[in-house]
């Protein structure tokens, strides 16, 4: 095969994922970089980034892989971000949509596609090497082959926001093993994710950022008002006949980008908790039956899911609790980002490799940070901390945590998306709930609403977890219910109000050295999982090199931080 391939998101959280010979060799996104959340526009420091760290140059790549035809960029600001989904209502909508259908439209798009062509042809890349994917189908493609199924029992779902014309989208493995057929889709015009945007700028929070607030806030609504709330929002949409082509808003209501003065008008003197509530029961009450019926209608009862709306934890419950769902595979951080991986996948699958792509089997894609290490320990002494070099790093942090500690952990290459997974992340004991308290003091600055995740090792995770289809879950992308010994011992890594576990369920195989430090843990405390919460300042990326994590220990209440095998740690401490 000997094929090495490019993957790039250029829109909102910018991101590039490069495939060498069908397996993933490593992925980052730009935020990472430029230190600024959710960072859009060309990634060329990730590009750079990641092709340094696998010994490449731009002219070693075979192609270079948009994921989308068109490019979405957003508000630069938090506060532009949040008006922009307010200024547009009622009949406003017609100009801007009449604008977009004229023929002037395919002239406005081939000048956008030739600038994006145009970010890499000056980097000296030939433009025959220069590809485009449709969205939605790099959210199929990464759905499908970052799965651990090549069968053809598989059903790919998608749903996000918006993507070149559609917010959803059903597909199924072609027959020749060479991809995946699209059987329906959903337009743009009647998108929930949208929907969800215009709720989260209504609620004066940031857009494609703090929906996951409102999904934490949920289970505190009302029982009645939010069922009654969540009615009135299913009544804008009507299923369709045919489960593959989803659902379309009423007629009247206008399409769902410019229903603002719409969602206004129902929310108004409504209970934060209750919008909430009534928002995610609605999503849930159209998303799982809809999908059911597709399984229903395909008779394939695996299920692969990408796109946005499946960052929603609480959704994905619930498809893993339905009777219709034999296995669920959601692909992880699956918003706009990870459609570096599809693109990629696609374009393999194109050309007749589809039986050669490898599924994701880690995320700790980020490049290696080794020879930057010698210089931070010499700033950490400057700035006066106690430097200690471990034998064995995981027992002495065990330890820590045993004895109630707080501890910032940086192992090896980081993470890619949403989650940290235990090389960049905050790691607590989870039997007080008063550690919520103190790490939000320290560091976080969380709604007090917010829950942690838990990391549980995979040998304890029924001890922990309703899980009885043993659905896998080490990407932290599944809600699950617990058990009363979860409430024991992982308390403080607990949603407070439902109980559920946002899970990293952690393998030997998959993360062998975060593993061994929650083995060590169970050692000496006889619990198998702790609080793991994403290391860094609010507002900003997972940190990314040694000296962010440093700066992120100065700037903060955190004492300690294990870096590599070394642990470092405040006023005088070790």
């Amino acid at each position: 095969m000997n094929t090495k391939v490019v993957g790039i998101h250029d829109g909102h959280n910018a991101a590039v994922c490069l495939l060498m010979d069908g397996v993933i060799a490593g992925a980052l996104q730009e935020e990472r970089l430029t230190r600024i959340k959710n960072q859009q526009g060309f990634p060329e420091g990730a590009l750079e980034a990641v092709l340094s760290s696998n010994s490449l140059r731009l002219s070693d790549v075979d192609a270079f892989v948009y994921a989308g035809h068109e490019q979405i960029l957003g508000p630069h600001t938090r506060e532009e971000a949040i008006q922009a989904y307010r200024k547009v209502a009622g009949l406003n909508h017609l100009p801007r949509r009449l604008l977009r259908r004229t023929f002037l439209s395919p002239w406005r798009q081939a000048i956008r596609r030739a600038r994006r062509v145009q970010a890499l042809t000056s980097l000296g890349v030939p433009a025959e090497r220069v590809h485009f994917i449709e969205h939605h189908r790099c959210h199929a493609y990464s759905a499908y082959y970052g799965s651990p199924w090549r069968d053809k029992d598989v059903l790919i779902i998608t749903c996000d926001g918006a993507g070149d014309g559609f917010c959803a989208t059903v597909s199924l493995p072609e027959h020749d093993g060479r991809g995946l057929l699209r059987v329906g889709a959903v337009r743009e015009d009647h998108s929930l994710g949208i929907l969800w945007a215009l709720v989260t700028s209504y609620m004066g929070m940031v857009p494609l950022e703090h929906e996951y607030k409102m999904m934490g806030m949920a289970p505190y609504a009302d029982e009645k008002r939010k069922r009654k709330l969540a009615g009135t929002l299913s009544s804008w949409f009507r299923e369709e006949d045919d489960p593959y082509l989803g659902w379309t808003r009423l007629r009247g209501l206008p399409p769902i980008a410019y229903a603002y003065g719409k969602v206004r008008g129902v929310l108004e003197l409504q209970r934060f908790d209750d919008v909430c509530g009534g928002l995610q029961f609605s999503t849930e009450e159209l998303i799982c039956p809809w999908i059911e019926a597709c399984i229903k209608k395909s008779g394939k009862r695996k299920v692969a899911l990408s796109g946005g709306l499946f960052m929603n934890v609480k959704v994905n419950e619930r498809l893993v609790e339905s009777d219709a769902v034999h296995d669920l595979f959601v692909f992880p951080s699956c918003g706009d980002e990870s459609n570096t991986f599809g693109a990629a996948y696609a374009y393999l699958a194109d050309a007749g490799l589809g039986g050669k792509l490898h599924p994701v089997n880690s995320l700790f894609l980020g490049p290696d940070y080794a020879a930057q290490f010698s210089n931070a320990l010499d700033e950490a002494r400057q700035l006066g901390f106690s430097v200690k070099l471990v034998d064995d790093l995981n027992a002495e942090v065990a330890q820590l945590l045993a004895d109630g500690e707080v501890v910032a952990r940086f192992q090896g290459r980081e993470e890619f998306g949403a989650r940290a997974l235990g090389h960049r992340s905050i790691l607590a004991g989870g039997r007080n709930p008063l550690v919520v308290e103190r790490i939000n003091s320290m560091v976080k600055k969380r709604d007090f609403w917010m829950p942690f995740a838990s990391s549980i090792m995979e040998e304890d995770a029924d001890r922990y977890l309703i899980n009885p289809k043993n659905v896998s879950s080490p990407y932290m992308m599944i809600a699950f219910d617990t058990t009363p010994l979860a409430a024991q011992h992982l308390i403080a890594g607990m949603h407070p109000r439902d109980h559920t576990i946002r899970a990293q369920i952690v393998s030997k195989k998959a993360a062998p050295d975060f593993h061994d430090l929650l083995a060590k843990y169970k050692s000496l405390t006889g619990v198998g999982g702790i609080l793991n919460t994403s290391f860094n300042l609010h507002g900003h990326p997972i940190v990314s090199n040694p000296a962010e994590a440093l700066k992120v220990v100065a700037e903060s209440g955190l004492r300690y931080l294990a870096m590599e095998n070394y642990l470092i740690s405040k006023n005088g401490d070790s």
